[in-house]
């Protein structure tokens, strides 16, 4: 008899990769060369960096993608060490692939090579749909194709008797070039939660012809479907906008200066730890803020030795 799928409190589904870093002195223009300083190989992609860092900080976490089984057979120990569960990551070729430029200013560009993950959409499994309805309770849209988030929302909708779980969007970087405004007013009423940087607000902006003002785009946002709001910007804090109200929280500086990729991956995995603990959005951000801070501090996209205690220390500056 098959045993029944584990509950989970949060499933992410996304881009699943390894990342191939190159340190430059600074990001290059067109036409221009620059020297490569250093090059090194993580643990990439922001669906697995979230789930690892999430799992760390002791949530329940599910990881739903497709990747190398040069990735499944690396870093996949790592994950499962943690307690993520990968029934649903299932290899792919050609394998996926992310190039990072790390410039000396903090400045990074990214070069993603989807790989086999090009056709994801094609290939939803409706019983893992089922599955999903029934074991979780967020389910996290990243970085992916919106093909098959639309084909996930259309039969999680089709299953009607159910509750479901809370979705909550976050399309990050691929707002530049997988995006239009015909599939975010797709996506965005079957959403109660949004998480966007400043700059991808600003890939909003365009797509959307939302106001200038943060305050006033993520009321029109809150309009088309997520009651929250989430936006991060960087060293300047983040803020929560949740109906009327807006919550401002500060960023936490890093105590030593490591690498900025995978931050807001952390951010989002401090942030889902809060919630799953029943803290309130102000702890919830102000626990983004201080998982973000200890990310910055480490040259992989999730801070070794990552747990809760950490981050509730960090969460008391600047009292610690």
């Amino acid at each position: 008899m098959t045993s029944p799928p584990p509950s989970v409190y949060l499933t992410v589904l996304g881009t699943v990769n390894p990342d191939l870093v190159l340190r430059v002195p600074r990001l290059p223009v067109a036409d221009e060369s620059v020297p490569v300083l250093e090059s090194y190989r993580t643990r990439g992609g922001t669906a697995s960096n979230l789930v690892q860092g999430a799992a760390s900080l002791g949530v329940p976490t599910r990881l739903v993608g497709e990747t190398g089984s040069d990735f499944l057979e690396r870093f996949g120990p790592e994950l499962e060490v943690v307690g993520v569960d990968l029934t649903h990551l299932t290899p792919v070729e050609p394998a996926p692939l992310c190039h990072v430029l790390l410039a000396d200013d903090g400045e990074q560009a990214y070069l993603m090579d989807r790989g086999g993950v090009v056709d994801w959409a094609d290939r939803l499994d409706p019983q893992m749909v089922e599955t999903l309805a029934d074991t979780t309770e967020v389910l996290h849209l990243g970085t992916g194709h919106p093909g098959y988030y639309l084909k996930l929302v259309e039969a999680l909708e089709g299953l009607s008797e159910r509750k479901g779980p809370l979705l909550t969007l976050d399309p990050s970087q691929d707002l530049a070039y997988h995006y239009d405004e015909a599939t975010l007013r797709q996506l965005l009423p079957h959403a109660g939660l949004l998480f966007c940087s400043a700059f991808e607000l600003g890939l909003l902006r365009r797509l959307l012809g939302l106001p200038d003002g943060d305050r006033g785009a993520a009321g029109v946002l809150q309009s088309l479907g997520p009651k929250t709001v989430v936006l991060t910007r960087g060293g300047e804090g983040s803020a929560i906008y949740h109906g009327s109200e807006t919550i401002l929280v500060p960023a936490i500086p890093p105590c030593q200066k490591g690498s900025p990729t995978g931050a807001g991956d952390g951010f989002r995995a401090g942030f889902y730890a809060a919630r799953h603990m029943g803290l309130d959005l102000a702890e919830q951000g102000l626990a983004g803020a201080a998982t973000a801070s200890l990310v910055l501090e480490s040259r992989a996209p999730v801070a070794e030795a990552l747990d809760w205690e950490s981050v509730a220390l960090r969460m008391e500056w600047p009292k610690s």
